[in-house]
């Protein structure tokens, strides 16, 4: 199956939660808002969402979007990040 953007869930949001994602900028320390949408491929067990952010353009009053990448082999991988730059934690 390919990736396909579809809107989440209640079990989607569950899921997602499990993870306790942080804001990526502002409130570093707080949970980051759980989004309406993401990119799945649930054959693979692969998802991408966006953690925050305001747009294509940067400065320091509008930062850009930041998108998560998670993928399971054994354990979740996820990368974090913007253009490429890029955290990674196994969980």
């Amino acid at each position: 199956m390919a990736f396909v953007n579809e809107e989440l869930t209640k079990q989607d949001k569950a899921f997602i939660a499990s993870f306790k994602f942080t804001r990526p900028i502002g409130q570093i320390h707080d949970f980051a808002e759980i989004p309406s949408s993401w990119t799945v491929d649930r054959e693979r067990n692969m998802f991408l969402i966006c953690l925050g952010g305001q747009g294509y353009r940067y400065s320091e009053e509008c930062p850009p979007d930041y998108y998560h990448l998670s993928f399971s082999i054994d354990h979740f991988l996820h990368l974090t990040g913007v253009e490429t730059n890029l955290s990674a934690k196994i969980t």
